[in-house]
């Protein structure tokens, strides 16, 4: 909604994939995800709400990238945002186990 405030439609289409990825990161990093963090999730990563706020361009959104590129470990098999991370945003994506309860990445490469 902030960025949306900020920018109107085009700030908001401009970026939707990108705070997509931020979010979602979080769902596929923690096993379980409760309200206590993810009410201090965006000052945990990186001040989110303090980019959008205090950028005067789009040029300063570019800070927004480097929050949701870094390598996910991922904990939760979830096909629809492990494809989307993968294909769409070419993030890297490796499962946090090995064995039984390792999430198979591969399946979810297009080829």
């Amino acid at each position: 909604m902030l960025l949306f405030d900020k920018y109107g439609e085009e700030g908001l289409y401009k970026y939707y994939k990108v705070l997509y990825a931020i979010v979602y990161r979080l769902r596929l990093e923690q096993y379980q995800v409760r309200y206590n963090k993810v009410a201090k999730y965006p000052i945990e990563m990186g001040g989110l709400f303090a980019i959008i706020e205090n950028s005067k361009n789009y040029y300063d959104l570019r800070k927004l990238n480097s929050l949701a590129s870094p390598r996910i470990d991922c904990q939760r098999d979830e096909k629809v945002i492990i494809e989307f991370l993968l294909n769409e945003m070419q993030i890297p994506i490796f499962s946090k186990f090995k064995g039984e309860a390792e999430v198979n990445i591969d399946k979810y490469r297009i080829a």
